[in-house]
């Protein structure tokens, strides 16, 4: 008989007979469910927790929920409406954490079901009270290897779920900063120095909400860990010449302060690693064209105690061409012989100038005497002939003549040597432009030339325009 009570029961709220107000319209809304009007006291809700309670913003609300007057052998479920982000999980305890915004009466809805059928509901206030407390801040040692980025995300909590902002306010000086972003993810780039190594680090985070501050000190240590050589930031750079020996540096560096041994990618010609580094003998002609200087790329890598090699390193090495003992002492000697021309030359057109200039001035008194001569030769013959004259027309063609040959006596003083004159200026110009020339030569390159000289561009071209005006005061010498 009470088994079949049961059933019938069961089936009544299946049926969903004869539906009845079960809560108040004292909170402004109604709950219906129903029920078998043969139940003298119909199934509630019951909470363990004072609704007159108040709680504040971010407290963790939990409240145990639980079906009255269920029948028997029956598993209610509870579900809720009205409210955010709040659950009921499987040991029937609402759990709601209330945030910003939420300070006042909050109102939702519980219902208890048995299969489809809602055989209670009940509304509930929850009064939340606004807080400001601190954020929660615990960050633990931490440990990473030399040469590595320490990377974790900060578990700071706000109680009164408000949003945070980071910063570290503090840490072992000499270190990088690390940074940390909105989320809290801080990012640390280790040394790889050899002395980083078991040696702590020490960092303070601050943590804000706008209001209060909450800081936490952790330490990091650092451990081992090796560090392949680094090439040298910038690239050595040697000059050395056919036919000598040089030595080529070979200086890599290593964070871990490993001894390191060298080896290169390619042997040069004669080329060998030696304890003060590669030593070359450059070999002649290793410039093609046996003048100016060629560029040779030596490559090589360093090696630590743990075999961890470095990138491939490179060292230009610039090769000047260098004369032969025998064709430098022909070049010396030609360089000798063509400056010793160049200033017998240029003594040649002083000689040839004095001498012009010489038989100008010698002209030039000759003519002055023969002028002289002649002039008063003439101004006698004029005198004569007035002196001589009978008559008027025979006075006047006197005194013509006289004028006439006074004239011409004058005349024969112009100058008559224009010719050597002209001469004269043409050799001037020429040692205007040869002598400087020559005394510049000299003192550039001296009477015995240096080889480096000898190669450069500018000693060819220096000889080529000193040859040049050389060439014209010969041509000039030989009119």
């Amino acid at each position: 008989m009470r088994t079949r009570t049961l059933g019938a029961l069961l089936a009544a709220g299946l049926a969903g007979i004869a539906p009845v107000r079960a809560l108040s319209q004292q909170m402004g809304s109604t709950c219906a469910m129903p029920v078998d009007s043969t139940i003298v006291t119909a199934p509630s809700i019951a909470l363990d927790t004072d609704l007159n309670a108040h709680y504040l913003v971010g407290d963790s609300i939990r409240i145990g929920v639980s079906l009255n007057n269920a029948p028997p052998g029956a598993r209610a479920t509870f579900a809720t409406a009205g409210i955010e982000r709040a659950v009921i999980d499987a040991g029937n305890v609402l759990r709601w954490r209330p945030t910003r915004g939420m300070e006042g009466a909050n109102y939702f809805t519980l219902s208890a079901s048995i299969g489809a059928a809602t055989l209670a509901c009940r509304q509930v206030r929850v009064l939340v009270d606004r807080a400001q407390r601190a954020p929660i801040l615990r960050i633990s040692s931490k440990q990473v290897q030399a040469g590595a980025t320490l990377e974790f995300l900060i578990g700071a909590v706000d109680p009164d779920g408000d949003s945070l902002s980071y910063s570290v306010s503090e840490m072992t000086a000499g270190v990088t900063t690390p940074t940390i972003d909105s989320t809290g993810r801080f990012r640390w780039r280790t040394p790889v120095s050899v002395s980083s190594v078991g040696r702590p680090y020490v960092f303070k985070v601050e943590v804000s909400d706008g209001l209060d501050i909450s800081t936490a000190i952790f330490a990091v240590a650092v451990s081992g860990q090796n560090v392949r050589p680094e090439c040298p930031v910038t690239a050595a750079s040697v000059t050395a010449t056919e036919g000598s020996s040089v030595v080529v540096p070979m200086n890599a560096s290593d964070q871990n302060g490993d001894a390191l041994r060298y080896r290169a990618e390619r042997d040069l010609i004669n080329g060998r690693v030696d304890s003060a580094g590669y030593r070359w003998d450059v070999p002649w002609q290793t410039v093609d064209n046996g003048t100016g200087e060629r560029v040779v790329s030596f490559q090589w890598r360093a090696i630590d105690t743990h075999e961890a090699q470095s990138d491939v390193c490179s060292t230009a090495i610039t090769v000047r061409a260098r004369m032969e003992p025998d064709r430098l002492r022909a070049e010396q000697a030609a360089h000798a012989r063509f400056l010793s021309d160049a200033i017998a030359t240029s003594q040649q057109l002083d000689s040839r100038l004095k001498g012009i200039r010489d038989r100008i001035n010698a002209s030039d008194r000759a003519r002055h005497r023969r002028s002289i001569v002649a002039l008063a030769t003439a101004l006698l013959a004029g005198g004569f002939q007035l002196a001589g004259a009978e008559d008027t027309r025979r006075l006047a063609g006197g005194i013509n003549t006289l004028t006439s040959v006074f004239f011409a006596g004058f005349s024969t003083l112009a100058p008559g040597t224009d010719a050597l004159k002209s001469d004269a200026r043409r050799y001037e110009d020429q040692i205007a432009k040869y002598a400087p020339m020559i005394s510049s030569f000299r003192v550039n390159y001296g009477e015995t030339v240096s080889e480096a000289a000898i190669r450069a561009s500018q000693y060819r071209a220096d000889r080529q325009g000193l040859e040049a005006e050389q060439a014209r005061a010969s041509v000039l010498m030989t009119r």
